[in-house]
């Protein structure tokens, strides 16, 4: 079987994943990760906006959730709905240590899905 290539780069979706509550805890490309049923898809297309998802920023700067999942559509949270969560279970502040292992994973992940689009000859 021949192999055949496209100058087309392909299609990719954007997922959300949500509690219980609808709140995002999660937003996604499937060019990284399989969407489960229950995720959200966001929107589609070509290009690093549908594989490099990391501008969206799910947590405010006191690290509460920015977004919710309604009716099937990504809406940001009030400023009320969040106040109300930061007022339920105020978020510990993250250490320097905790920090630099998140950020380090991050690293790693971006890393390693560079290099799964360098070998596909993305």
């Amino acid at each position: 079987m021949d192999i055949q290539y496209t100058n087309q780069e392909p299609i990719y979706s954007v997922y959300a994943r949500t509690n219980e509550k609808g709140i995002v805890i999660k937003i996604f490309s499937d060019c990284f990760e399989q969407p489960q049923l229950s995720d959200v898809l966001i929107k589609s297309g070509r290009g690093d906006e549908f594989v490099h998802v990391g501008y969206y920023r799910i947590l405010t700067k006191d690290r509460a959730h920015r977004y919710k999942v309604v009716a099937g559509e990504l809406v940001e949270r009030t400023e009320e709905e969040i106040a109300e969560e930061l007022a339920e279970s105020p978020v510990e502040e993250e250490s320097d240590k905790e920090k630099i292992a998140r950020l380090e994973a991050e690293i790693i992940q971006t890393q390693l899905a560079m290099c799964e689009l360098y070998e596909r000859g993305l």
